[in-house]
């Protein structure tokens, strides 16, 4: 069995290198599906990419 260094340092490489492409992948399969539900709110994974993408602009204009 591996050691956990080495399951761990796998998991990382198959990781995208952004947090933001996660949605954006799962969004071009399955846009109207169910990407976070809190009490009655739902956003599909179109919504959350939509906003993942508008706080990255945020984000660019403010120079972070």
């Amino acid at each position: 069995m591996p050691r956990i260094e080495e399951q761990v340092t796998e998991v990382l490489k198959a990781l995208p290198p952004r947090v933001g492409e996660i949605p954006r992948a799962v969004m071009n399969r399955l846009p109207n599906q169910p990407a976070l539900v809190e009490g009655t709110e739902t956003w599909t994974y179109a919504q959350l990419n939509t906003v993942v993408a508008a706080t990255q602009a945020w984000l660019l204009s403010l120079g972070v």
